[in-house]
């Protein structure tokens, strides 16, 4: 059909009107001259929407290109658009309010404090046995733990790009963050050359998203070896699992043991998946139990579900047309909410709490303070600059009790916040709205003053039900609950009466008489018990050898690995020549063992230099493990390493012979593992072959005052 020259300009014309009659005006249904028969407008139009030279009449369906004036003119405000730029086709726009950047800053710590927290946890990991959780326990349960939980596809180069734009607006001044969760898409440990995201902040990984790994990789026996690694929960108390576990040669131990068992044999996918050292290294790291108390997570699984729920609610009613500015506005929109939810918390304790509850003043209270009043209390949270919201208002977090009048103010409130997670979309017509919810979706018609539900609500005696909630939450200005509320008020006393008392009624407070903390799947856990023989662990004079100091004053010895594993781990140092010692280390040495009366040295103690290096430029250490947390250099996570000349022990595997060694081993550039492993070294024992810039930040965070 209409082959040739395509003298009408099928397809190319802005009115494929005008092609149809110009066509038909020199052909008819039966034909002609040039063998052409007639066609129909509708086999026009049907040709010039596929033609690969067709212009659109209009721009309908076309997005919109992007607009960098007006881009440009919202980043010289500085009120929300901060930085753009362009890498080839993609665009970078980074979006924030001085308001959220200083609740940002107030969420810091210093480096001390995170130094503080890790030596206690490495003084509760010396004690033997089960006593080690018990330790760890007394930790998280002191208030000064307690104040640290109370806490509500791209590129890596355009993490990298997003990261330098946050240590240009954020301004930590020397503070971190505690700790770094995301999921497990690698490319996000862009973000870790943050300022306020590196070494000592902890870098944790979602733990659902790994249980679902789990779950995928499992073909049989799932409670079981489910139970295996997150362990087993007993009301408040969770027998420990493989993620439990408080080193990495245990860990590996432990992993070795369960891959041995009959059930694990059956799943080879999961042990398949479990193989790769790498892989292995980075479960522990982030997701293992020393990890999350070190993040200050305690025994709680770390988790990214709040930063999902916010972003699935960010994108509802933004499509692959919606122009960029609106885009903007509607993130602004979003963000300048969560700032207002903020402030009020001074007046309501839901949908987010004080940390320090002797700050609330309720809303009487709150009225009869001064502006100045109000602003010193914003400014004691972060919250600053809260002149740029337009306004704080009240955040629903319940409904009328008369449309509800068999539940509770707490049963109202979780129904509040779980219409909040439903999605509403608006239909065709006019005040009809489908709401998607579990198992089914459901039509809610608001266009007239009897709010209806495809769920019938009414029939189950009930005045709203979840959907209309939901509705209500999406689109304010409906005022679907002061139509319930008016409906509620014509009915008669008989009808009242009907779903006060009716047995069908849907609204009524649950008949269970078990205790409220059993609802919740995930219970709050307060300990975590080690079951596990004693007789199966090794004594601590075998440890010692392995790098983990025994002697270090007021705690007992360190409990033991499973020795077995713990012998097959060779140090694998560079094997130098004996070096001449370095004075003020030897200084540093004598005057530690002096102070704690200390007459046996560790086997790695001794009087040598400590040298900062770049990893690049130590030989082999990619292929080689920290002496403490026995646990592979990366070159992309570790730039820097401590180097020392020691002695160390090893066994030769046919005789199970021990020996004695000499060389430079290789330590991490953490708090963690070098300072607790050479208590007695100060910063005149370290040379440092690295720039000097470096060099400070490293000393600063490992020396933090």
């Amino acid at each position: 059909m209409l082959k040739g020259d395509n003298q009408y300009g099928l397809g190319k014309g802005n009115n494929p009107r005008s092609v149809f009659v110009g066509f038909n005006q020199s052909n008819s249904i039966m034909g002609s001259s040039n063998g052409y028969p007639a066609v129909t407008q509708a086999q026009i139009l049907d040709q010039s929407r596929h033609h690969k030279d067709r212009i659109p009449a209009t721009n309908k369906g076309v997005k919109k290109p992007v607009s960098f004036e007006e881009i440009h003119r919202m980043a010289q405000d500085k009120k929300f658009v901060f930085e753009y730029s362009q890498t080839g086709n993609e665009y970078n726009i980074f979006l924030g309010c001085q308001s959220s950047f200083s609740m940002m800053r107030a969420s810091l710590t210093t480096k001390s404090s995170i130094n503080q927290l890790i030596q206690k946890i490495e003084n509760a990991l010396k004690f033997p046995g089960s006593q080690r959780y018990e330790k760890l326990k007394e930790i998280i349960s002191s208030d000064s733990y307690q104040q640290i939980t109370k806490t509500g596809s791209k590129d890596a180069k355009a993490y990298e790009w997003m990261a330098s734009c946050i240590d240009k607006h954020i301004l930590g001044n020397g503070k971190i963050a505690r700790s770094f969760i995301t999921d497990a898409d690698l490319a996000l440990d862009a973000f870790l050359k943050c300022f306020i995201f590196q070494t000592d902040c902890q870098r944790l990984q979602c733990m659902v998203h790994f249980e679902e790994n789990v779950e995928t990789y499992c073909d049989f026996d799932k409670a079981k070896i489910r139970g295996d690694i997150f362990g087993t929960v007993v009301g408040t108390s969770r027998y420990k699992g493989l993620l439990d576990e408080l080193s990495y040669p245990e860990f590996e131990a432990k992993l070795h043991y369960l891959s041995s068992l009959d059930y694990w044999i059956r799943n080879p996918r999961l042990i398949e998946w479990l193989k790769p050292t790498s892989r292995r290294e980075r479960i522990f790291k982030r997701y293992g139990l020393l990890s999350r108390i070190r993040g200050g997570w305690g025994y709680k699984a770390c988790e990214t579900n709040t930063v999902e729920c916010e972003n699935k609610i960010i994108k509802e009613d933004i499509y692959d047309m919606t122009p960029v500015p609106e885009v903007i506005r509607k993130v602004e929109a979003r963000v300048h909410s969560q700032i207002i939810i903020a402030g009020t918390s001074f007046v309501q304790d839901d949908p987010v709490q004080l940390r320090n509850q002797s700050e609330f003043v309720g809303l009487e209270g709150w009225k009869r303070l001064s502006t100045d009043s109000k602003l010193k209390k914003f400014n004691g949270i972060g919250l600053e600059n809260s002149d740029e919201i337009a306004g704080f208002t009240m955040a629903p977090t319940t409904f009328p009790p008369t449309l509800a009048p068999n539940m509770t103010e707490q049963q109202r409130r979780e129904m509040m916040q779980q219409s909040k997670k439903v999605e509403v979309f608006a239909s065709a017509s006019p005040g009809v709205f489908l709401v998607s919810s579990t198992p089914k979706a459901f039509f809610v018609y608001t266009k007239d003053e009897k709010i209806k539900c495809q769920c019938n609500f009414q029939e189950k005696h009930q005045n709203i039900c979840l959907h209309i909630l939901a509705v209500h939450n999406k689109y304010p200005d409906l005022k679907v609950i002061q139509k319930l509320e008016n409906n509620v008020k014509e009915l008669t006393s008989a009808q009242i009466h009907e779903i006060m008392t009716s047995k069908d009624s849907g609204a009524k407070t649950s008949r269970r008489r078990a205790p409220p903390e059993t609802r919740n799947r995930k219970r709050k856990i307060v300990e975590v018990i080690d079951a596990e023989l004693s007789t199966t662990n090794t004594p601590a004079k075998v440890l010692c050898r392995f790098g983990t100091s025994s002697q270090v004053p007021a705690v007992a010895p360190i409990s033991a690995y499973n020795s077995f594993r713990q012998l097959e781990n060779l140090p694998q140092p560079v094997r130098i020549t004996q070096q001449p010692l370095h004075p003020p280390t030897v200084n540093a040495l004598r005057n530690y063992k002096q102070a704690f009366n200390i007459k046996n040295n560790e086997l790695w103690f001794n009087g040598h230099s400590f040298h900062l290096k770049l990893s690049s430029k130590v030989a082999n250490a990619y292929k080689r493990k920290c002496a403490h947390c026995n646990l592979s250099i990366k070159k992309q996570s570790h730039p820097f390493v401590f180097t020392h000349l020691e002695r160390f022990e090893y066994v030769i595997q046919t005789t199970n012979e021990v020996k004695v060694g000499f060389g430079e081993r290789i330590i991490c550039v953490t708090y963690a593992c070098f300072v607790t492993r050479y208590p007695y070294s100060d910063p005149n024992c370290i040379i440092s072959e690295i720039d000097d810039a470096n060099t400070f930040n490293i000393l600063q965070s490992i020396y933090a005052p």
